[in-house]
């Protein structure tokens, strides 16, 4: 992406990355490639060896990234804030030869490490064009998250896989030249990755927030860059609801092109948020780390369909399968399996792993959904979350999606807890963070609900808690919900 020859969609000159303190131009981030490419050279750093790169988000960990692909290796990203115990077991599975940091740690004693941290005070470097693209095309990215068996999951994409995913978003929300992103998911992640591909590939600009990432400071820094493009997480979109609305709708009346996750985020949630950017494309989507944004919808305000997750994107197949793996007619829910050019190429030193979840060039994802004959997916649930109870079987997001927003509460959950007395199967409940100085109280829940549920998806319980568990994507954590539960007993707000 930074040879010379692939110079085409940019000038140089334009500004690339933009963190307040320093902006640099495409031609400035190239020579600062160029520079770490050489000090990791100097250190005999080659092809298919392991990169940890353990940076905050900014320009520093563009640089450390592109660098290490430039060289043909794997390459680690790990979240700063990540644990100590975290990075230890990652560590551990992956061995890298070289940790790209400002940290000190004992975890990475016996690694080599390269504090980059004054590298942006560097002199201008020699113009020498030294990236070798076949590098590039050899190189992979290896994202973590958290696996069913309480280790780290590795998760491999390619150069060539991420290139592929890249052109495709592009093409498919219109990022262009000229375009200001506005960098809030980590870059260590797939969501922030993704965006910091798509928008140099694009050649736009990227920002970076400064300081604390309130939602006064969120919207002060879209309003005053005049940012054109960005990816909204859920939790993110739900705090800018409770915002004063006229502030959101001034600050975003720039933003041309909006991305969210689809899954997670309940129709009168989209309705109501796309009444705040009647001028901008909202785009939800569904994928997972092993199928990157597998499927896209752009919605407008106004749009009917808020339900869907998007139809497939170029070069991708979704099926609906049943248990054996066959096709199911449309609108019937089954296993959501995905082909395609973007999937991944394998899990880190998890082969049993590998052969489970894919089969003849699917991937096996666990998640239920239906398909209409227009080919738009809607989602489900995971395979895991079924509730199984009284002869009904159904998913915690069917009822999530039907109760919408509950008036006095800020999020929620629906979660399937085995019956105790073993007679019905599951009882669906309910975990719930009421509004501060709200009046919440069950009766005013029953009487909302009535009307929206059918009786057998009926919370048996609710149960009041402070926060809910989110995953490292930022998903709410079903399962970790539960076993805090299981582990701090029967609470005194259980009603």
């Amino acid at each position: 992406m930074f040879n010379k020859n692939y110079a085409t969609r940019f000038d140089e000159r334009d500004i690339a990355l933009n963190d307040g303190t320093h902006q640099l131009s495409y031609g400035e981030l190239r020579h600062y490639i160029q520079y770490l490419n050489q000090q990791m050279e100097a250190l005999s750093i080659t092809e298919e060896e392991r990169v940890l790169i353990l940076l905050p988000n900014g320009i520093h960990h563009i640089i450390a990234v592109f660098a290490a692909f430039s060289l043909g290796c794997v390459v680690v990203p790990m979240d700063i804030e990540s644990s100590e115990s975290r990075l230890k077991q990652v560590v551990e599975s992956v061995q890298p030869v070289l940790c790209i940091t400002f940290l000190a740690s004992d975890v990475l004693d016996g690694v080599q490490v390269l504090n980059i941290g004054n590298i942006l005070h560097e002199p201008n470097h020699n113009d020498n064009d030294i990236l070798n693209v076949k590098k590039f095309e050899r190189a992979k990215l290896l994202l973590f998250s958290s696996g069913s068996t309480g280790q780290p999951k590795g998760v491999v994409i390619t150069y060539q896989q991420q290139a592929h995913i890249t052109k495709n978003i592009a093409a498919r929300v219109g990022t262009k030249k000229g375009d200001k992103e506005l960098l809030l998911a980590p870059s260590s992640h797939s969501d922030g990755w993704q965006r910091v591909m798509v928008a140099l590939y694009s050649g736009a600009q990227i920002v970076f927030p400064q300081g604390l990432l309130s939602v006064s400071n969120i919207l002060e820094t879209i309003a005053e860059e005049k940012i054109t493009t960005l990816f909204i997480h859920p939790t993110l979109l739900r705090y800018l609801l409770k915002a004063k609305k006229d502030k959101v709708i001034k600050a975003l009346q720039s933003c041309h092109s909006i991305k969210t996750g689809g899954a997670s985020l309940l129709p009168d949630e989209l309705e109501r948020f796309l009444s705040l950017v009647p001028n901008a494309n909202v785009y939800v989507h569904y994928g997972m780390s092993e199928s990157p944004r597998s499927t896209m919808a752009s919605m407008k305000c106004g749009a009917t369909n808020l339900h869907s997750v998007g139809t497939a994107m170029a070069g991708v197949t979704i099926m609906i399968a049943d248990l054996k793996g066959q096709p199911m007619p449309c609108g019937e829910i089954g296993e959501i399996l995905i082909q395609g050019l973007h999937l991944s190429s394998g899990y880190w030193n998890q082969t049993e792993l590998f052969n489970d979840r894919f089969h003849d060039g699917w991937l096996h994802t666990g998640d239920f959904g239906s398909m209409d004959e227009q080919g738009a997916l809607y989602f489900h649930g995971r395979k895991d979350d079924v509730i199984s109870t009284s002869g009904y079987s159904f998913y915690p997001a069917e009822v999530e999606t039907l109760l919408g927003m509950i008036p006095d509460v800020q999020e929620y959950l629906v979660l399937g807890i085995p019956d105790p007395k073993g007679m019905i199967g599951d009882e669906p409940w309910l975990f719930l963070i009421p509004e501060e100085d709200s009046q919440w109280e069950p009766k005013k829940f029953y009487d909302y609900a009535k009307p929206r549920l059918e009786k057998h998806m009926m919370p048996r319980r609710m149960i009041v808690v402070s926060s809910i568990p989110k995953t490292a994507s930022g998903k709410a954590n079903r399962k970790e919900m539960i076993e805090q539960f299981k582990r701090q007993g029967r609470s005194e707000n259980d009603t």
